[in-house]
């Protein structure tokens, strides 16, 4: 993979560039094949597609798997349900009754598009770059406290990838 043959070879690539790397091949080794996060970047890879004007068969077969996927994935959720798993009704995932932040809408959205149901977005450079140096070496409690803070307000899937870094990154620290 050429990100690792920059972070292994290339001594002298400037900083940024490894470090840039290094945050990619983390990404990179959360994947997974089966959850939703691939079929959001297999969408955004066939929305880049079309915007390129190129709707071939490529694209048409990665659609093709997108909605397979999709259906492999209402299937299995539909058998736990039937199969005497923990089913809510339709409700959110866990047994809530709507999204954690406590916007529980009444009806549907009337336009697609991306809605606001996060918090401000607002995160301190200074104070990122420092916690994400420092995550290693903070006993697990701080770390705990440091992610909540991190996290709050925000919609349960930004939490979920914010999550997972953090704890990529301390398993790539604890291996240096």
């Amino acid at each position: 993979m050429t990100i690792n043959r920059l972070l292994d070879d290339v001594a002298t690539a400037p900083e940024r560039y490894r470090t840039l790397a290094a945050l990619m091949a983390l990404d990179i080794h959360t994947w997974n094949e089966k959850d939703l996060n691939s079929i959001a970047r297999k969408m955004k890879n066939v929305e880049r597609r079309l915007d390129l004007s190129r709707g071939g068969p490529v694209t048409q077969k990665i659609q093709k798997d997108i909605v397979a996927r999709l259906d492999e994935m209402i299937k299995e959720l539909e058998n736990q349900c039937k199969g005497g798993g923990q089913c809510n009704g339709g409700n959110c995932p866990g047994g809530g009754n709507g999204p954690p932040n406590g916007n529980n809408p009444s009806s549907p959205a009337t336009e697609s598009g991306i809605q606001n149901a996060g918090g401000p977005g607002i995160v301190e450079k200074a104070k990122l770059k420092n916690l994400v140096a420092q995550w290693g070496n903070l006993p697990p409690r701080e770390q705990a406290r440091a992610l909540q803070e991190l996290t709050q307000g925000m919609d349960p899937r930004h939490r979920e990838s914010i999550e997972n870094y953090f704890r990529n990154l301390a398993v790539a620290q604890n291996r240096k």
